[in-house]
């Protein structure tokens, strides 16, 4: 069943979607509801292509978010850090592939993303390549991390003809810390990554449909919702979204 009007589109592939990887993008995300995700999607028929893998649209992904004991990297984007660092392992269900991605926030506000392949049965241990991998982009050892918390959702990828922007829509969300689970199921998660500043024809739309930038962090919702930890610059924008959380 085509719950969001995903047939309308022209379909691509991995192979060519590595094009537009954008490891080095800028990031807008926007929080919408469901209900107007049809909408939105109608309105990018014309001009992106839908990522398929394996005959597949919607793909579902499985995060497990590593930080120190003492949650350094929650907190420097608490602290609104520069340079600040995200290590994750991230599963495809789809594909049964697994990566362990580290990204960077830089000074100008740029994403950078670096991933090594890991197998997808992975748990908490890792080989030396791993651990070195680690080091080298981060400034943190595999050694003083551990897993914080787990995230689930559905993702839909869209690439434009032109290969310079990609937007990833999020549906079912699911956080979970230490067998507790909390589900934003009526928004999804809107992100849009390219390489400049300027505002694009997507954003336009999103504006268009009563919808502004909402940096979010799923990372930093799981912790800001589950742990006892400094949290007072993330009240205002997450006390909303805690009571959309089921």
């Amino acid at each position: 069943m085509d719950l969001y009007g995903l047939q309308n589109f022209q379909i691509t592939n991995l192979e060519s979607i590595k094009a537009v990887s954008l490891t080095n993008r800028v990031e807008s995300k926007y929080m919408v509801q469901l209900s107007h995700l049809p909408t939105f999607l109608e309105s990018l028929s014309a001009s992106f292509l839908l990522l398929n893998i394996d005959d597949e649209a919607i793909c579902n992904y499985h995060t497990s978010y590593l930080d120190t004991i003492n949650l350094n990297m929650y907190l420097d984007h608490h602290r609104g850090k520069v340079n600040r660092f995200k290590i994750r392992l991230r599963r495809y269900n789809n594909t049964k592939s697994a990566f362990l991605e580290i990204k960077r926030k830089d000074n100008k506000g740029k994403t950078h993303k670096n991933r090594v392949i890991i197998p997808f049965d992975t748990k908490d241990s890792f080989d030396t390549s791993t651990e070195e991998f680690v080091h080298a982009n981060s400034p943190y050892h595999l050694s003083t991390v551990v897993p914080i918390l787990e995230t689930n959702y559905d993702r839909i990828a869209l690439v434009d003809y032109q290969n310079l922007i990609r937007i990833t829509i999020d549906t079912n969300l699911t956080i979970t810390h230490k067998g507790n689970s909390k589900q934003l199921s009526e928004f999804c998660i809107i992100e849009i990554k390219k390489e400049g500043n300027g505002t694009t024809s997507v954003e336009a739309i999103l504006h268009q449909l009563g919808y502004h930038k909402f940096s979010i962090s799923k990372y930093c919702l799981g912790v800001y919702h589950f742990l006892d930890v400094k949290k007072n610059k993330f009240k205002t924008k997450f006390r909303k979204l805690e009571k959309l959380m089921v």
